[in-house]
């Protein structure tokens, strides 16, 4: 089940800033899966405008969670962790 928004969310986005981003995505197939995860959880806990989902979880420790299955699957790798961080959070809310 993906956590829902809390109400006082407001549907803030905020971007956050990628300065050492691969050129490609060879290069995020080779990254290695502690720097994948970082940079994840980093586009997640900026992006999400909120700290913690209506049911009490901690946005930075879903996005833990959540990091490594993306890192583990080449296909969404290839997409780089901010991307993949951003396609996650496109569902949240969802039934």
């Amino acid at each position: 089940m993906i956590p829902a928004r809390p109400e006082n969310a407001g549907g803030a986005v905020v971007s956050a800033l990628v300065t050492d981003a691969p050129a490609d995505e060879s290069e995020f197939l080779a990254m290695p899966q502690q720097q994948f995860c970082d940079r994840f959880v980093t586009r997640m806990t900026a992006a999400a405008g909120f700290s913690h989902f209506a049911d009490g979880m901690a946005v930075e420790d879903y996005a833990r969670q959540t990091a490594a299955s993306y890192w583990a699957d080449e296909c969404y790798r290839r997409d780089g962790p901010e991307a993949c961080a951003e396609g996650d959070m496109s569902y949240w809310g969802e039934d």
